[in-house]
């Protein structure tokens, strides 16, 4: 799988498994309460999941080394600090993901 498809398709897996718990829990809701809308509890939970991501991501993104020196060991190994920035910016690009479905869900949540 080509590298540019795989930066893509990972954070959309991410944000794809954090919209389907959301679901999950939005239909568990509704069993209790009929009167609650799935669609619209569902983009309510994605809009604060997207700050939690937001802050996380920030978080991770906030200890990358600067120079390109410090990004790798003497033997070319990335270091761990370098790691976690990488993961940081996955989970960045999947809060944009997660924002688009909470809007998208939320809209088809307005029209129904």
């Amino acid at each position: 799988m080509p590298i540019a498809t795989r930066r893509i398709l990972e954070p959309l897996s991410l944000a794809c498994a954090v919209t389907l718990i959301d679901v999950i829990i939005a239909m568990a809701l509704s069993i209790a309460d009929p009167s609650v809308s799935i669609l619209l509890t569902t983009s309510g939970y994605l809009i604060l999941e997207f700050g939690i991501l937001l802050i996380v991501g920030a978080c991770f993104m906030a200890r990358q080394p600067l120079e390109e020196e410090k990004r790798y060991d003497e033997e070319g190994n990335p270091v761990k600090t370098w790691i976690w920035a990488m993961r940081g910016k996955k989970v960045l690009f999947a809060s944009v993901f997660v924002l688009m479905f909470a809007f998208a869900i939320g809209g088809i949540g307005m029209l129904l």
